[in-house]
């Protein structure tokens, strides 16, 4: 990168993005980014690392710029003196609003003087650190105003959080893996007990990897589990090793990090929950965080545990009660709860992994060494507390709770387990190797999950949209309709199309640009980036749950739809009906049934009642 620019001009970070953009080569993009930061020096690498991965701010820090969408597209009509057409113009044609408005821009003079990487940051932190809507629009029209059209179009993708040139957290370990001569390995190690990229980059330029060490409040990845369809196919995978199976819960999956305060451990214990990808969630949960807080400076112990919260009521002298998620979802991104809120949407911890306890990292312990642990921590006389009591009066009951768990050997004894899991109204089951180590981001043979899924269903296309980045030139996005009888005298025949959902995953991407052709013959209205279609494109639909939804007019909406496949075989008098949609709902299955006296189907051995099992 030869320029009269310094190394730490802002200008030599988008022009590394460009050209990353520019090759589908993991190799070379790595290569690309490698040779940029070498470049650098501390403190600027970790910023450069961190802006790479679209991160105004290191995750740990839980600072956030709040900084709505509709701030920055004001603050860019500003600067770029368009008018609104133009700009949503721009944008269905780019898909985002980083690239739409690079064609637009007007460059700063060349004799200003060039955007630096500490200014980018210093600005950053002036937004984050005014709550004044006006005063975060000044401060980015002011960054915006320095920077070339290349430059603005990174650090709108910075702020929105996406970069979209194609580096995955992966290709970023590897480019400074090579950058400074060192492992791979090395680098990830280091990642996981840091955390945060940037730190993980100056420990890299320092040749100082080998200094990385856990501390709580910065989250650990989590470790997955491999999904499997059958119980049979699970015992296989197994081969014999000792293995237990735990309920697998509809929640959120979460970190429960509880230590001192640094440096002064006479004082109230620190108690934070992460959830993955989210960052701290603390503040909406404070029944689980003020709890915890007692039973911590009681017991003197200081821990990571790793678990879920789950939406669930803790009833006395019964086992718990495991409620819909859209329970949880009620307190999300709430600064503060009511009394009413808390006791009508109640939550809980469900630990199953203890990671670190009083200063000792347990990653590389057997999951058996760690549940043992787990079980002398919280003092349990079982592995389910459903009584949440402890026989010594002076030490509080803990205020989370460890799911039920069982040895299994046979495919037998996991349809048993399966069926009670889904009785208390939780996914399925999880089961874990008693010699697994605790390895991160990874899937393999360690964790397994069973989990049922409700029936597809056969759905008709009625409109699509082009999507974002890589697929703003098709037509990727799709909403569909069931059928929905009409009471028709003189047609008995009648239906109308109601809308239930939109997917945009599980097509490959021929599959994309052959239907987005199709789309455009079939188009019987555009509005914008959406195109009102003839119903003529059957898809099989697959989903977790069904809720009720007043967002569409069948009533109802699909949690987390993807497409199966395309039915080139079916038309529309084949699709699925308003009425299949209700059987399902109400069926045992859907665990999203709300707790409101709508009345649920019972298990039956008749051949007309609906079940997966």
């Amino acid at each position: 990168m030869k320029s009269a620019l310094p190394p730490v001009a802002f200008r030599h970070l988008a022009t590394a993005c460009d050209a990353a953009k520019a090759t589908a080569s993991k190799l070379q993009k790595t290569a690309l980014l490698a040779a940029y930061l070498r470049t650098l020096g501390s403190p600027d690498v970790g910023m450069a690392a961190r802006f790479l991965a679209a991160q105004p701010f290191a995750p740990s820090t839980s600072k956030a710029l709040h900084l709505g969408g509709a701030i920055v597209v004001e603050a860019v009509r500003q600067i770029a003196s368009l008018e609104r057409h133009s700009l949503n113009q721009a944008f269905r044609e780019h898909g985002e609003i980083g690239e739409a408005i690079s064609a637009m821009w007007v460059d700063p003079p060349m004799e200003a003087e060039p955007l630096l990487l500490g200014e980018v940051q210093a600005a950053f932190d002036s937004i984050q650190d005014t709550g004044v809507q006006e005063a975060k629009r000044q401060h980015l029209v002011a960054l915006l105003r320095r920077c070339t059209a290349r430059e603005a179009v990174y650090l709108i993708k910075i702020i929105l959080g996406d970069m979209r040139i194609g580096v995955s957290e992966g290709v970023l370990e590897t480019a400074l893996a090579e950058a400074f001569d060192t492992k791979l390995a090395a680098v990830r190690k280091a990642r996981l007990l840091v955390g945060d990229i940037d730190a993980v980059a100056l420990l890299a330029c320092a040749g100082g990897l080998d200094l990385a060490k856990f501390r709580p409040f910065i989250p650990l990845g989590s470790m997955l589990a491999q999904p499997i369809m059958t119980a049979q196919e699970m015992i296989d995978t197994l081969a014999g090793r000792p293995a237990v199976a735990e309920d697998k819960y509809d929640g959120i999956r979460a970190q429960l990090h509880v230590a001192p305060p640094e440096g002064n451990p006479e004082v109230p214990p620190r108690v934070e929950l992460f959830s993955r990808g989210a960052g701290a969630v603390s503040a909406s949960f404070p029944d689980i965080v003020e709890p915890v807080t007692r039973f911590a400076a009681a017991i003197g112990r200081r821990f990571v545990l790793d678990g879920e919260i789950v939406p669930m009521q803790i009833v006395a002298d019964a086992d718990p009660i495991t409620l819909p998620f859209s329970t949880l979802q009620k307190r999300l991104g709430r600064k503060t709860l009511t009394a009413r809120q808390l006791r009508e949407n109640p939550c809980v911890f469900v630990a199953f992994d203890l990671l670190w306890l009083d200063g000792a990292l347990l990653l590389d312990r057997p999951l058996s060494e760690r549940r043992e642990k787990l079980q002398q921590l919280c003092a349990l006389p079982s592995p389910h507390n459903a009584e949440r009591r402890t026989p010594n009066a002076e030490r509080p009951p803990p205020p989370f709770i460890v799911g039920p768990s069982a040895t299994v050997t046979t495919a037998q004894e996991l349809d048993v387990l399966f069926t009670a899991a889904r009785a208390r109204r939780n996914e399925g089951l999880v089961v874990k190797r008693l010699d697994s180590t605790y390895t991160p981001g990874r899937r393999g043979d360690a964790w397994l999950k069973l989990k049922s899924h409700l029936p597809t269903l056969d759905v008709v296309v009625v409109a699509a949209e082009r999507g974002h980045g890589k697929r703003k030139d098709v037509l990727s996005d799709v909403t569909f309709a069931v059928r929905k009888t009409l009471d028709d005298p003189s047609n008995s025949g009648a239906f109308e199309l109601a809308t239930i959902g939109k997917a945009y995953s599980g097509l490959t991407d021929a599959e994309i640009a052959d239907l987005t052709g199709r789309f455009m013959d079939e188009t019987l209205e555009e509005r914008g980036r959406q195109r009102i279609v003839r119903p003529t494109v059957v898809l099989e639909i697959a989903f977790d749950q069904i809720t009720r939804s007043a967002r569409h007019n069948s009533g109802f909406a699909l949690r987390f739809p993807r497409i199966a496949r395309i039915r080139d075989d079916k038309t529309l008098s084949d699709i699925d009906t308003l009425e299949r949609v209700e059987q399902i709902f109400r069926s045992p299955d859907n665990l999203a049934l709300e707790l409101t006296g709508e009345p649920r189907a019972g298990r039956s051995s008749s051949p007309d009642q609906l079940s997966l099992f």
